[in-house]
């Protein structure tokens, strides 16, 4: 099985989900390992802007916050607003297709940044009518 280094304690690849997306730190005898995202999180998010400004006009913006799922797995959840033109019955599957396979192919969250993606898609029209602020 495939080995890693992390901190000048050997791994296991299995050991970590997302290796080349992880990084580690190492404190006397303590070696905490978190994902890259959370450890570089204005290079994420610049990663997610160069994907948002490709998609546009369909994609009005790309919102996200990082988080752990109901496994407990490190992920980072999406909130993608879509125009209303984009969000017609006729669109909507290609169109979330297309925008989570950009995300995935071009962003790459779990090999590349060691965290999980979940999207949630809202067409303009349902953005403006929630009153919950959106992530930042």
């Amino acid at each position: 099985m495939p080995k890693g280094e992390c901190a000048g304690i050997r791994i296991q690849k299995s050991e970590v989900t997302g290796v080349q997306g992880l990084r580690c730190w190492r404190s006397k005898s303590v070696v905490v390992i978190i994902p890259r995202a959370h450890a570089q999180q204005a290079e994420f998010a610049a990663a997610v802007a160069q994907v948002e400004r490709q998609l546009h006009p369909n994609v009005l913006h790309i919102y996200h916050r990082f988080g752990n799922d109901w496994t407990g797995e490190a992920s980072v959840f999406f909130i993608v607003v879509l125009s209303d033109a984009a969000s017609r019955r006729d669109q909507l599957l290609s169109v979330t297709n297309g925008v989570s396979d950009a995300i995935e192919q071009q962003v790459e969250p779990l090999e590349q940044w060691g965290v999980l993606p979940y999207f949630n898609f809202r067409s303009q029209s349902e953005q403006a009518r929630h009153k919950e602020e959106v992530w930042a």
